[in-house]
């Protein structure tokens, strides 16, 4: 318990902001290696769920909502 009057003082300190994976992982880099790990991963956890996807039913969905962007150079 607290004296009467007392106050006490909670500090917070907030993690610094992380540079997302795509920009550390090298296998992430390259947005077609990021693209066959990303359809990879998501057929893999989707079976482990019971759920059966094709990779083609996947790459379907990729295109949908991540499409392979031209590396340009630098």
């Amino acid at each position: 318990m607290y004296r009467s009057g007392e106050q006490r003082l909670i500090k917070f300190t907030m993690a610094k902001k992380k540079p997302p994976l795509s920009e550390t992982n090298p296998y992430l880099k390259d947005p077609k290696e990021r693209r066959y790990w990303i359809r990879t991963t998501v057929v893999s956890s989707a079976a482990i769920e019971g759920v059966r996807f094709s990779r083609k039913e996947v790459e379907r969905l990729l295109d949908e909502i991540l499409p392979v962007r031209k590396r340009v150079p630098e």
